[in-house]
């Protein structure tokens, strides 16, 4: 079965792209499946400017600037969350995706403090992950 079959995705393509993008962010996303999207052309299929698949969709899906902290940020919050339940980081893509499709999404809505704290939480987690 094509994973684009799945009800999941067959009416929303773009949530398996969009998971894969939450991935490729985390730097938790496999090389071959990143490869695999390139070879898709993206960018042409859905006409857009970008060099590469992960370019692509946030062009498409006319993320925020700030989208990056936004994933980074809840995945330092809610980690332990999935590690503890034994549900592995495409889970989280999952979820994440479903919060942000939401009509009410509040994910990647910051006040100025609210932004620089998780920022700051960012930087610290990926210098000290190095």
């Amino acid at each position: 079965m094509n994973v684009l079959d799945q009800p999941r995705y067959a009416k929303a393509p773009i949530k398996l792209f969009f998971e894969n993008y939450i991935l490729h962010v985390l730097r938790l996303l496999p090389e071959d499946t990143a490869e695999k999207i390139q070879g898709l052309n993206l960018q042409k299929v859905l006409d857009t400017k970008a060099e590469n698949w992960y370019e692509a969709v946030p062009e498409v899906l006319n993320l925020s600037k700030t989208m990056e902290v936004a994933i980074w940020d809840m995945w330092i919050r809610m980690k332990e969350k999935y590690i503890a339940a034994q549900l592995d980081f495409s889970q989280f893509a999952i979820d994440f995706t479903d919060s942000y499709m939401l009509d009410d999404t509040r994910i990647d809505v910051w006040t100025n403090d609210t932004y620089k704290a998780a920022a700051q939480r960012v930087n610290e987690y990926i210098k000290n992950a190095a």
